[in-house]
């Protein structure tokens, strides 16, 4: 495969990579801009080397209210929509069973891999703003939780 795009079958990738760099309560969080190729790890099977041969790109952003797999990702309430931005706050109850704060970072090109982060019991809420996408730049998501 010698194109640049993501492939697809890398979607049974085992990816071992420490998540979102989380900064002090009431302070920016931030997604990864991307993931280096030598970050994921590939279960390709009997026979198959895998190799990646450029880094993912971050996709998307998003919060959850459980662990990967636990299917708890969260709507939020959406606060701005314009031609150039969309914020979204996520709201946490303190006390509520199972409300716990993840951030989730979604990567390639359409986000099939993706990264998550508990955050601090201590965060009450979130607002995640996502930026147009301007070709040959970084996806820009801003994240702010307090």
């Amino acid at each position: 495969m010698t194109s640049n795009h993501f492939p697809r079958y890398l979607l049974a990738a085992a990816l071992t990579l420490q998540a979102a760099n989380v900064a002090a309560q009431g302070k920016h969080i931030a997604c990864s801009s991307q993931i280096q190729p030598q970050a994921i790890k590939v279960a390709a099977g009997a026979g198959w080397v895998p190799h990646v041969e450029f880094p993912l790109q971050l996709y998307s952003a998003g919060m959850s209210s459980g662990p990967p797999g636990s299917l708890l990702t969260l709507r939020g309430e959406e606060l701005r929509r314009t031609e150039h931005v969309i914020s979204t706050r996520y709201a946490f109850e303190p006390g509520a069973p199972s409300n716990q704060a993840w951030l989730d970072c979604a990567y390639g090109e359409g986000g099939e891999i993706s990264i998550s982060q508990r955050l601090s019991d201590r965060i009450r809420e979130c607002t995640v703003t996502k930026f147009r996408p301007v070709a040959g730049e970084p996806r820009r998501i801003e994240i702010r939780c307090r």
